[in-house]
């Protein structure tokens, strides 16, 4: 977003859809606005971050309660 002061007010929103804080949204969806994501790359490559996050907590979610986390690396080296 360009114009900082219109998604401003889009920002909490935005962190509700991807599950993330207010600030985080600001960071990734208003170039420039923490000096980190200030090209297309730069935010896309954020998203991939961002996706890649959920993904894990997915993983992690889904884990049977009787399953140790050894365990479970034991079956990623297999």
């Amino acid at each position: 977003m360009r114009d900082a002061d219109a998604g401003q007010s889009l920002m909490p929103a935005i962190g509700q859809f991807f599950d993330i804080s207010e600030k985080r949204a600001v960071s990734i969806f208003i170039p420039g606005a923490d000096g980190k994501y200030e090209s297309r790359k730069d935010v896309l490559a954020a998203l991939r971050v961002l996706l890649l996050e959920k993904m894990a907590q997915q993983i992690d979610d889904s884990v049977k309660p009787g399953w140790s986390t050894p365990h479970i690396e034991e079956l990623a080296d297999a």
